[in-house]
């Protein structure tokens, strides 16, 4: 068995050897047992250093992006996305907003076997981003030291958050009274869904308290009605690209 600070080693020259794969040979495609390998090993190391998994979802989705339902970023597409497809009518090239990954696009459905893992598999966008984050994570020498369980919290405080459509709202004690923020969306995010301004309104609520110093010394509850913001806090990731965004701030 591996001691902790092998681990930590081992991760960090997995990390490093793919940081350094793509930066000098600017390569397109990489090894898919490889890959799934690697990605395998750090997501055992997440089960101890949790603030690690968020950035596996560039490795993730570069193993995945060889199959139907991924985009050209190796997210999967969306059920509107799947009907539009289904019903014919996106075309599938280089401008279609829809589109397959580049070795299965003008491929018939009916006769892509789904199975067939292929030996390389595309990179995408967001693995160059995720590697330059785990080079800082485990650049240190020996593994840090996490705090599971304090020793003493000076307060413990709570909040509500609450966002529709229209607006949004929250609220949160402090020894200096209650604060509270209200406000209407702009029209950039009309078209988003009720989940992501929900989890939106809940982590600008934690950045705002951050930034005013009210979390310093305290332990805060956020209380939310929206289990799929609570689900994505708790879980560090999401198959939603711009609520892993989210995760990310937090």
């Amino acid at each position: 068995m591996l001691s902790a600070r092998k681990k930590m080693a081992e991760s960090s020259n997995m990390v490093l050897k793919w940081n350094e794969l793509l930066s000098k040979e600017k390569l397109d495609t990489v090894s898919f047992g490889e890959l799934e390998r690697d990605v395998g090993f750090l997501v055992h190391i997440s089960r101890t250093y949790p603030a690690v998994f968020p950035y596996l979802k560039g490795f993730y989705n570069t193993v995945n992006s060889w199959r139907l339902d991924r985009d050209k970023n190796g997210w999967k597409f969306s059920k509107t996305a799947w009907i539009e497809m289904l019903a014919g009518d996106v075309a599938f090239d280089d401008e279609a907003d829809v589109e397959l990954p580049f070795e299965n696009r003008k491929r018939d459905f009916s006769k892509a076997n789904p199975r067939d893992k292929p030996l390389n598999v595309r990179v995408v966008l967001r693995f160059h981003s995720d590697l330059a984050a785990l080079k800082i994570l485990f650049s240190g020498e020996s593994p840090p030291l996490r705090l599971v369980r304090g020793k003493q919290i000076s307060s413990a405080i709570c909040g509500f958050g609450d966002a529709s459509g229209g607006g949004f709202g929250s609220s949160w004690d402090t020894s200096q009274g209650i604060h509270y923020r209200v406000g209407t969306w702009e029209e950039n995010v009309d078209s988003e869904s009720s989940n992501l301004l929900e989890f939106l309104n809940l982590v600008d609520t934690l950045e705002e308290m951050c930034n005013a110093g009210n979390l310093k010394g305290t332990e805060i509850f956020l209380f939310t009605d929206n289990l799929t913001s609570e689900a994505a806090f708790f879980n560090g990731s999401s198959k939603s690209e711009k609520l892993l965004e989210l995760v990310l701030r937090l």
